[in-house]
């Protein structure tokens, strides 16, 4: 009787304990949500005026495949910043494009991406972002010796470089549909 009481006492410890756990996680969740939002719009809002200058940002379009924002300048439609994502070596890659009414790349960010350390990670980095600045349509990935329409492929990360060029084509394309409102 005694080894059963212990086993009864033992359980009812434990879903006390994580009664109390839970409790506290529930709080905390509330306590932190508003706290991660703002942070969420923060880091979007800066993207999107690192990636095409406006005095305001006005969504146009919100679907599975993109999410499409106008960007005004003194009261005029400059061009368009889309988030859409293309399939890595790693995962999804997220990557916010600004797109100027002539249709060309006015630069990028890479929102979001799980690929990998020192090689398709380096897709994050500068010099290969500035790539895609002024170009527009059909941009392609080149190993060696890019053309002016190509982007350098980052060395051993092929699949990352071809990923993000799919996500900028995408948006070019999008783009085109929501120039100049």
């Amino acid at each position: 009787m005694n080894k059963g009481n212990s086993a009864l006492k033992m359980i009812l410890t434990l879903v006390v304990i994580a009664a109390v756990i839970a409790l506290a996680m529930s709080y905390v969740n509330r306590l932190t949500a508003p706290i991660i939002e703002q942070n969420a719009k923060d880091k979007l809002n800066q993207s999107l005026s690192e990636v095409l200058k406006a005095d305001e940002y006005t969504v146009l379009s919100e679907n599975d495949e993109a999410v499409v924002y106008g960007a005004i300048k003194e009261g005029q439609q400059i061009g368009v910043c889309v988030v859409n994502s293309a399939k890595g070596y790693g995962g999804d890659i997220k990557v916010m494009s600004g797109i100027l009414n002539d249709g060309t790349v006015s630069k990028i960010e890479i929102l979001e991406m799980s690929e990998t350390p020192g090689l398709g990670a380096n897709a994050g980095n500068e010099k290969f972002k500035a790539q895609y600045e002024g170009k527009s349509e059909n941009i392609g990935v080149s190993k060696t010796n890019p053309g002016k329409t190509d982007i350098l492929a980052i060395s051993g990360a092929t699949i990352t470089s071809k990923a993000v060029t799919e996500a900028v084509n995408d948006a070019i394309v999008i783009a085109k549909q929501w120039g100049d409102k």
